[in-house]
C-alpha cells in the first residue's frame, strides 16, 4: 500500500529530490501538496484549472483574484502559486471543514475534508463503495474489514 501512495501522491514532489543539482526548490511542491488548515480540521484540494480557481476565489469572497494579472491566467497562476495560497490560506481557515467542502463542491471547487479514522469510515463515497464491510464472525461477532481493492 505504501508503494501504491507514493507512486500516486509523489511524483511531484520527488523533482527536487530527484533533480538536486539542477532543480531548486520553490516551495512550489509544499504549496501544491499540503493541507489547508480550518477552523476545526483540515481539507485538501487543487486550483490549477481556470474555473476551480474562480470557483475558490468565489467561495471566500475574494474575486477581485480572480482579474488579478498574476492569477488569471493558469500560467502566471501556476508562476505566482506560493504568493496566491498564502492569499487564500487566511480565508480558509475562517470556515469550517464541511460547509468549506460542501460550497466548494457547489462552486466546482475540487476540496475534500482530511478525514481521521471514524471520519473516513463514516465518508458518504466509502460507505457506497462497500470499502469497509461487515464480517459476521462465529467467535467475535460483527468484525470490520477493508475490501480487497
Amino acid at each position: 500500500m505504501i508503494d501504491a501512495y507514493a507512486a500516486f501522491a509523489l511524483p511531484d514532489p520527488m523533482t527536487p529530490r530527484a533533480f538536486p543539482p539542477e532543480f531548486e526548490e520553490s516551495g512550489i511542491a509544499a504549496a501544491f501538496f499540503s493541507a489547508w488548515e480550518t477552523a476545526d480540521g483540515h481539507v485538501v484540494g487543487l486550483i490549477i484549472q481556470d474555473h476551480q480557481f474562480a470557483a475558490l476565489c468565489r467561495v471566500l469572497g475574494r474575486e477581485e483574484l480572480i482579474e488579478d494579472p498574476r492569477f488569471k491566467e493558469m500560467g502566471t497562476r501556476l508562476g505566482n502559486y506560493v504568493e496566491l495560497v498564502g492569499l487564500l490560506r487566511e480565508e480558509v481557515r475562517k470556515w469550517e471543514s464541511a460547509p468549506f467542502v460542501a460550497r466548494a463542491r457547489e462552486e466546482g471547487a475540487t476540496f475534500g475534508p482530511v478525514n481521521d479514522i471514524e471520519g473516513f469510515l463514516e465518508d458518504p463515497h466509502v460507505r457506497h463503495r462497500e470499502t469497509v464491510r461487515v464480517l459476521e464472525d462465529e467467535r467475535f461477532g460483527p468484525t470490520r474489514y477493508l475490501s480487497p481493492p
